[in-house]
């Protein structure tokens, strides 16, 4: 009846309330375990940047307790399921912990491969007769810590994204005689370049999404067209993804999931190319397409001493400071340095010679503009 299933159930609540009172009477259960606070991942990139491959980041966290810590530990797994690896923490300066007896442990995680998926947690062990312990995050090994492994820099500017055309209304059309997207690479060398099994990809956490097909060859100084359509029965140079017009994420990888070249751009014009200017070394902008052909459609001289400048970099690659050098005695007008999307980041009178720091920036490639005279610049670690 309705009655003895109300009767029924204030005792079954009367029985786990009881029963959880003993529980937490219990002498062993009944103990504050270690306070776990402060967690952090470090990689050469910055606190919660993504590590590059084989990069070994460093974690680390705060912790306490009244009657002393006995462990702390780290447990790891580059996969989205499965066991985890577990290495000690600790406190004693040497393990990207920070002083000595701080309260702050320390380990690191090993590096895996572009592309990997890392969970891990962090449990610590009172120095009490019952062992007590706590977790961070608290629902571990369910609810825990995760991050992606990116590619390390390969680059060295010989294949190069070129130009892209991410809203094609009326412009060139592939073997369908279809109005698709497309991305043009370029070989800044003098020899040939197979980049079979190499990689292309919009999204940063699936890096050998579209891969080359063998025999895919780009000649000395030489265009390739790749057309973004998701239509891989059209031709081998069909990707499995489309651009997006509002801007995204772009990337070229080698076989060992390196980058080669990236780019991040935003709104783009229909029928319009979005191009390096001058063609292969430049920043990005938006002008009128050259498909297969090159970016520099127009004269970029300056009147002046400005028209036949040239601009020295060293060291290169550098990672500290760069001393730029102009071959004029009176160098006048201005430096820009610019990254891979088209981006400002330095703004610099001209000058004979000055030196630049460089050690802040992101790894990567780095372009110098001075009148018509241009420059790459790579960043490294």
């Amino acid at each position: 009846t309705y009655s003895q299933y109300t009767t029924e159930k204030q005792t079954l609540k009367n029985f786990v309330q009881n029963h959880r009172n003993t529980l937490m009477n219990n002498a062993e259960v009944n103990v504050t375990g270690p306070a776990v606070s402060d967690v952090a991942l470090q990689s050469a990139a910055g606190a919660w940047a993504k590590p590059v491959a084989g990069e070994s980041p460093a974690v680390t966290a705060s912790v306490s307790s009244a009657s002393g810590i006995a462990g702390v530990y780290l447990y790891y797994a580059a996969s989205l399921y499965g066991n985890f690896e577990r290495t000690e923490m600790f406190d004693d300066g040497q393990h990207n912990d920070g002083a000595s007896g701080d309260g702050v442990f320390g380990a690191s995680i090993p590096g895996f491969d572009a592309g990997a998926y890392v969970r891990f947690y962090i449990e610590a062990v009172a120095n009490n007769t019952a062992g007590t312990r706590s977790y961070m995050p608290v629902g571990a090994e369910h609810d825990v810590y995760l991050y992606s492994v990116t590619a390390a820099w390969a680059g060295t500017g010989t294949v190069v994204i070129n130009e892209i055309l991410a809203s094609n209304s009326a412009a060139e059309t592939d073997e369908a005689d279809e109005h698709e997207d497309w991305i043009e690479l370029y070989n800044n060398s003098n020899t040939s370049v197979d980049i079979s099994g190499y990689y292309i990809t919009d999204n940063a956490d699936n890096l050998d999404k579209w891969d080359f097909p063998a025999g895919t060859v780009i000649p000395p100084f030489g265009y390739l067209i790749l057309w973004a359509d998701e239509d891989s029965s059209q031709g081998p140079l069909h990707c499995n993804f489309k651009l997006s017009a509002g801007g995204e994420f772009l990337a070229l990888l080698d076989k060992n999931l390196n980058f080669l070249d990236t780019l991040t751009f935003s709104q783009q014009t229909t029928d319009m190319g979005y191009a390096r200017v001058p063609n292969g070394t430049g920043p990005f902008i938006i002008q009128n397409r050259t498909f297969g052909a090159n970016n520099s459609v127009t004269a970029t001289g300056e009147p002046g001493s400005l028209a036949s400048a040239v601009i020295r970099i060293a060291p290169n690659p550098a990672s500290g400071q760069v001393t730029l050098q102009l071959d004029a005695a009176y160098p006048e007008g201005r430096i820009y340095i610019s990254d891979v999307s088209g981006r400002t980041l330095y703004d610099l009178p001209a000058a004979t010679s000055q030196r630049v720091e460089v050690g802040g920036l992101p790894p990567g490639i780095y372009f110098l503009k001075w009148g018509s005279a241009t420059g790459k610049m790579v960043v490294t670690r």
